[in-house]
């Protein structure tokens, strides 16, 4: 891919305690995350569904969880499921900008769980479109695009049910690609969807987690906008295409030795020694790595 074959030279100072190196910030794009200005309409969105995420980062550390806020846009033909947190982040950058164009002065994103995905069902037609701002991984601001066929999700439902947001819910149990999942969805909302990429149940999911409560939405708001419908926009960032199989593989291999990775992209990184010299480093420790999708 064109961006990744960019060389870059970036210095990265890390702080240096003994033996132990505590790692720095890397420098952040000076950009919004999204092109908020330049955007496709895709639909118009009737109901909107937010959901609170809790999510483990580190599986050997299973009680540590942090919070994302995403929002589902459901529309005639097409939905959409992003984080709330990123789009804010990426709108304070946006202001900023706005105030002080040459600053560099930009905070780093306060949302310590916000994901940088954005899930589009049947766009195109009969498909699910991905998008992955992956700003955790490079510097030049790389994002990324899949499209695939979402398999059914082979639900067995239960007569189990429980209130959620004063709707009466009936719960559904699956496996999907490596994990499995309790979800309560209701009828009364008759519509086949939910977080993620899930769906195919009779109602829509209000609750959904995997049975090691890695991943758990809830959700905490409804909203009908008919007759003010909201636009739902696919922003027009310069994503790389790429297949699901390979992004995973470029996430494992950056959680793997985040140091190695920059390396290998042309990114010189630097550490400072006790006496205070920049030394070059070729290799970093090994990061968690906990994606929802496990195959």
């Amino acid at each position: 891919m064109k961006k990744l074959m960019k060389k870059i030279v970036l210095l990265v100072i890390f702080a240096i305690w003994g033996t132990v190196c505590s790692y720095a910030q890397y420098e952040r794009p000076r950009m919004p995350i999204f092109n908020l200005d330049d955007y496709e309409v895709l639909d118009f969105a009737y109901l909107k569904v937010t959901y609170r995420l809790l999510s483990v980062k580190d599986p050997a550390k299973p009680k540590e969880t942090v919070e994302d806020i995403q929002v589902l846009q459901i529309g005639t033909t097409v939905s959409k499921f992003y984080s709330q947190y990123l789009l804010q982040y990426s709108e304070t950058i946006a202001e900023e900008l706005r105030k002080k164009p040459n600053t560099q002065a930009i905070a780093n994103n306060p949302y310590s769980g916000s994901y940088g995905y954005e899930v589009f069902r049947n766009y195109p037609i009969g498909k699910v479109t991905v998008t992955d701002q992956a700003m955790s991984l490079n510097n030049d601001s790389s994002t990324y695009l899949y499209e695939e066929t979402l398999l059914p999700i082979p639900w067995t439902l239960s007569s189990e049910t429980k209130t959620i947001l004063s709707y009466t819910c009936r719960k559904a149990t699956a496996t999907f690609r490596g994990r499995s999942y309790t979800a309560w969805f209701t009828t009364d909302i008759p519509i086949s969807s939910g977080p993620w990429k899930f769906g195919g149940l009779p109602g829509l999911i209000l609750q959904i987690e995997d049975t090691q409560k890695h991943y758990v939405w809830e959700c905490i708001g409804l909203e009908q906008l008919q007759p003010r419908k909201e636009a739902i926009k696919l922003y027009n960032n310069s994503y790389d295409p790429i297949s699901r199989e390979e992004l995973d593989k470029i996430y494992r291999r950056y959680h793997k030795d985040r140091v190695a990775f920059r390396v290998a992209l042309g990114i010189m990184v630097l550490t400072n020694s006790p006496d205070g010299t920049p030394v070059e480093i070729k290799t970093g420790p090994e990061i968690p790595y906990n994606p929802i999708e496990l195959e």
